[in-house]
């Protein structure tokens, strides 16, 4: 008996823990039930099943607002893939320049994932009171970085009322996380996700 505890406290350090901080330290998550989808910097794939899922991502604290942010662009067609190389300025792209954020619900929250054209989900947090985008927080770190979670419950397109994943038409979905760590306005490496979206999940 004793050595079957043992076993399992070996597991546990040795797996287990890893395992755990390993998600903690990931930038960007995909999170639907159980499943976590731990991204890696550039291109991705996700598997997700056609319901609400959420987005966990590390963003250094603003000191004014949106000194520090990230955006989200969901698309149909990988059209925006092309402009996401290290050195492009972000003004030099339809889809996350200045002017390109969306508007967020009156509680100013993304509720909604919007497919809309040349436009993204602009999200900082200041302080709970002072944020945008809705993300919750998750946890504090060094150096001011937060963790949040970005709950997504539906889908938007332009002038439609918003609809359950569940009639979403399309089976791939490509998205962009861009996060501007330093702050300069330009693609850099290491920056950015390029996700395949896959609904083919059971």
């Amino acid at each position: 008996m004793k050595q079957l505890i043992l076993l399992y406290l070996y597991l546990l350090i040795t797996v287990l823990l890893p395992a755990q901080q390993k998600t903690e330290n990931a930038e960007v998550i995909y999170v639907q039930g159980n499943n976590r989808f731990l991204l890696n910097a550039g291109n991705n794939t996700v598997s997700l099943k056609k319901e609400t899922f959420s987005i966990e991502f590390m963003l250094r604290k603003s000191e004014k607002k949106e000194t520090h942010y990230a955006r989200f662009v969901a698309d149909t067609a990988p059209t925006y893939f092309e402009y996401m190389k290290p050195g492009m300025p972000l003004n030099d792209t339809p889809m996350l320049a200045d002017g390109t954020s969306m508007a967020t619900t009156e509680d100013n929250h993304y509720h909604s994932l919007y497919l809309i054209k040349d436009g993204n989900h602009n999200f900082f947090y200041e302080s709970e009171t002072e944020n945008r985008g809705g993300a919750v927080l998750l946890g504090k770190y060094p150096k001011k970085i937060l963790r949040l979670r970005w709950n997504i419950a539906d889908v938007y397109e332009y002038a439609q009322t918003p609809y359950p994943f569940s009639q979403l038409k399309q089976d791939v979905l490509y998205m962009i996380v861009y996060i501007d760590k330093n702050s300069n306005y330009i693609i850099d490496e290491g920056e950015y996700y390029n996700v395949i979206i896959r609904f083919d999940a059971r």
